[in-house]
């Protein structure tokens, strides 16, 4: 299984990663997980591939850093309280299933402003001002994420 290699990324993650891979990669990782490579192919899955899948993953994780950065740097350094609620919310089972059904970005975002996390909530105003957003996209942003929410609880 995949999730052999990746223990420490999400679903999400995984699946952007499988999107920037070619055909012929995708094809390579397919033999690997069914255990039909040659030793060639083996070869080429360790000294390649593996190593592609592994920086992919880490700039996708670096962008969510980035992206948290824009709000621990918003809330004073003083609020380690909240800190460590967020901390312990982005683990959580919670955030975890709305991740994969959303991007992270948009998971926090939403989680932020309905007050997931500590039931403390963001308007839009602060959120657009933190993450740098105009207010508009974040609106169509949030309206979008309730949609395939709405959408995923109605099925």
């Amino acid at each position: 299984m995949l999730s052999n290699y990746f223990k420490n990324y999400s679903r999400e993650e995984i699946n952007y990663m499988l999107k920037k891979l070619s055909d012929e990669e995708k094809n390579l990782l397919y033999l690997k997980l069914n255990k039909q490579l040659t030793k060639e192919q083996e070869k080429k899955f360790y000294a390649s591939l593996l190593p592609k899948m592994k920086k992919i993953l880490t700039r996708k994780l670096n962008k969510n850093l980035i992206f948290l950065t824009n709000l621990t740097n918003y809330l004073e350094i003083n609020n380690i309280t909240y800190l460590k609620t967020l901390n312990t919310y982005l683990r959580s089972d919670e955030f975890k299933s709305l991740e994969n059904l959303l991007s992270f970005k948009n998971a926090l975002l939403l989680s932020l402003n309905l007050g997931l996390i500590d039931n403390t909530s963001f308007s839009l105003d602060e959120l657009s001002l933190i993450f740098k957003i105009p207010r508009d996209s974040l609106e169509n942003i949030l309206k979008e994420s309730l949609s395939i929410l709405n959408t995923k609880k109605m099925k």
